[in-house]
């Protein structure tokens, strides 16, 4: 059982609402000293759009209704990743799904977490009728962007890439926009986007960024233009 949520967001696509979130479990008395004292995997709650408010409240009230992992962290005895910060949106039926990813590394007694890289999840509404609401989202697996970036991110020697969480944004010409955080050697924290123009094959970070220590962007569209 997941002890918290984090980093709300909302999408609706096909006649299914889905709310993500980071899920975090603290392990607070692990039976194996070499277990990560935290963990988080992200998340979600499905319901159906056609529900109305007490059949919605009768539906989170049942037991059944949970929380399901859309992407795991892995774990091992020494080994851990940890999911950050879902960043959602969707186009026609898919939802498009951006995550942070770190793996920790135990060393000793202590936990060593890698840099922070981007992986990207894509969903396509499904919802048969006689289905479960786990399978009404059918999954794609996981795809880092971190080669497609990469180059990209040494040359401004940043040193990892995290959404900021919340919700990314689908342009009327149909570029796919996520608002990031990128952190250099230094420890200076920037906001910038993520990019889109082919259906999520590629992507590209922005060429301007915010000046340092400008925290958890948001984007909007406005009139054929995002801020």
């Amino acid at each position: 059982m997941m002890d918290s949520f984090v980093s709300p967001s909302l999408v609706s696509a096909s006649g299914v609402i889905a709310a993500f979130a980071a899920g975090h479990t603290d392990l607070k008395k692990p039976t194996d000293a070499s277990l990560m004292p935290f963990s988080f995997d992200v998340v979600a709650g499905y319901i159906d759009s056609a529900w109305d408010w007490s059949t919605l409240v009768a539906e989170v009230n049942n037991s059944t209704w949970k929380a399901h992992t859309v992407l795991g962290a892995v774990e091992g005895k020494e080994s851990l990743g940890g999911l950050f910060n879902p960043t959602t949106t969707t186009k026609g039926n898919k939802v498009v799904l951006l995550a942070g990813s770190s793996d920790a590394q135990k060393e000793g007694l202590e936990w060593k977490w890698d840099s922070l890289k981007l992986k990207l999840v894509v969903g396509e509404v499904t919802k048969p009728t006689a289905s479960e609401p786990n399978q009404w989202i059918e999954w794609t697996e996981f795809k880092s962007l971190w080669s497609q970036v990469s180059v990209s991110a040494h040359e401004r020697q940043f040193r990892g890439l995290l959404p900021s969480g919340g919700s990314g944004v689908l342009m009327e010409d149909g570029t796919l926009v996520f608002p990031l955080m990128a952190g250099d050697k230094s420890e200076n924290i920037y906001s910038m986007i993520i990019c889109s123009t082919d259906n999520g094959s590629n992507w590209a970070l922005s060429e301007g960024m915010s000046s340092a220590d400008c925290l958890n962007p948001r984007v909007t569209e406005w009139e054929d233009h995002f801020s």
